[in-house]
């Protein structure tokens, strides 16, 4: 019994193993590489390279080959303090340096000659143009994202900016065109997931939360094979990550009708009608709110996760009910009609002659159970006084008209048709709350 459970234990520890392997290729990463030459343009192999993530402290490091090239892969996206060290030659170092979501960033370094305990320092972001890559892409960082306008009307989604500000992509997050491409053809990357659910190309209310967002890349083609899952182009968003610094974010964003002002139309219906409530401020209500916290994991007295381990959450909730009422032009029954009684549609105006020589009138209804043949000719008796009798209603049809009887009865008083109107829009009511969580060892 101890052999069984103990063949089971190795079992289960090499299962967490196999599930613990890193995965090689990334979409949210990004890679950095060059050459490193001395001042008369010959590389230099064996130079010590080490790339510090500003923001968690992560350190990345390699050698030049024997070529004098280098590179550092799958490195997380943002900004880094690079350094370039060899004996016999002086330190170089490159601060505030940015590599962004799946970019292949180009850094080709020359060596001054001197001592090791000398440091030639350059603080400049990364080259814009690429030219190792035939990539056409647009980036978007967190901070840009944030402060350009958006509605929030529907929630907020970061894709929407795509469509106004990317060149070449067109259309909307339910239907979008990218350099030319077919709709529902491109694909939707998370950190590097596949997040494209039931339609390509649609990821609609599972889109991540815009507190959560790092950068937000736009691919429209010459994309690598990585990206082999699409006929278009690539949304790629790159999730924030916790930092050796605690932060947060908090926002809210409101709407209420008690702070509008009622509509035109409403104002002219209530002078026709001055003790009619349906012509109040209808309710049209939206928030927006959520917030963001991030930083390392730190149990006091066991676990200090600074340059280790990181969290980081956001959630949003956003909650539209909007009941304003469209025009009045929909048509149901009165409530005398569904009481069977349809005496205001009966009319003293003759349209015909039925084949025993009786007059029949506009708006009259036939009893279906009269039915009968006269010279060949099919004849019914009319209800006595267009009424029909509640015994003649049947079970399933007097449920139907409580249902109507108890939502939709006419909104107007002494109209038979265009007496009642549908909300505004077709989703008057709708909840969504939208939970980012991650964690970086």
């Amino acid at each position: 019994m101890k052999i069984f459970h103990l063949r089971y234990l190795i079992l289960l520890l090499l299962a967490l193993c196999l599930a613990a392997m890193p995965l090689r290729a990334q979409a949210d990463r990004a890679t950095i590489g060059g050459t490193v030459t001395d001042p008369s343009g010959a590389v230099v192999p064996g130079v010590e390279i080490t790339a510090v993530h500003v923001e968690t402290g992560i350190q990345t490091a390699t050698l030049t080959n024997d070529v004098g090239n280098y590179q550092l892969v799958n490195v997380p996206i943002g900004i880094y303090r690079l350094t370039f060290s060899l004996p016999g030659f002086k330190v170089y170092e490159r601060k505030d340096y940015r590599v962004t979501t799946g970019q292949t960033a180009r850094l080709d370094v020359v060596l001054e000659v001197g001592q090791v305990t000398q440091t030639v320092t350059v603080s400049a972001n990364s080259e814009l143009v690429n030219a190792d890559t035939p990539l056409v892409s647009m980036t978007m960082q967190s901070e840009v994202i944030t402060d350009l306008p958006l509605s929030f009307a529907g929630g907020r989604a970061v894709e929407n900016f795509a469509y106004a500000v990317t060149p070449g992509v067109e259309g909307n997050n339910w239907t979008s065109y990218l350099a030319g491409g077919q709709a529902f053809s491109k694909e939707v990357y998370i950190d590097g997931i596949s997040a494209t659910a039931q339609i390509q190309g649609h990821i609609g209310e599972s889109s991540p939360t815009m507190e959560a967002v790092q950068e937000f890349k736009v691919q429209t083609s010459g994309m690598s094979a990585e990206y082999g899952r699409t006929s278009g182009g690539v949304f790629n968003f790159a999730l924030k990550s916790g930092t050796n610094k605690f932060s947060g974010s908090a926002f809210y964003y409101g709407r209420n009708e008690a702070l509008d002002a009622n509509s035109w139309m409403n104002n002219w219906n209530r002078a026709q009608n001055p003790n009619d409530s349906l012509y109040d401020r209808a309710r049209d209500r939206q928030l927006l709110a959520g917030g963001s916290a991030g930083g390392p994991l730190i149990i006091p007295g066991l676990y200090n996760g600074r340059d280790r381990t990181f969290l980081f959450g956001a959630i949003e909730i956003y909650q539209m009910e909007t009941y304003q009422l469209g025009p009045m032009n929909r048509t149901v029954p009165t409530a005398a009609f569904l009481d069977g009684d349809f005496s205001a549609l009966l009319t003293k105006n003759p349209v015909g002659q039925d084949a025993l020589g009786r007059d029949v009138y506009a708006g009259q209804i036939f009893d279906p159970a009269t039915l009968h043949k006269v010279n060949g000719a099919w004849v019914s008796d009319p209800f006595a006084g267009n009424i029909i009798p509640k015994s003649r209603i049947s079970k399933t049809s007097a449920q139907i008209v409580d249902i109507f009887r108890n939502g939709y009865l006419p909104m107007v008083s002494g109209r038979l048709t265009n007496n009642s109107a549908a909300t505004l829009t077709n989703n008057p009511w709708f909840h969504q709350n939208q939970l980012t969580f991650k964690a970086d060892h």
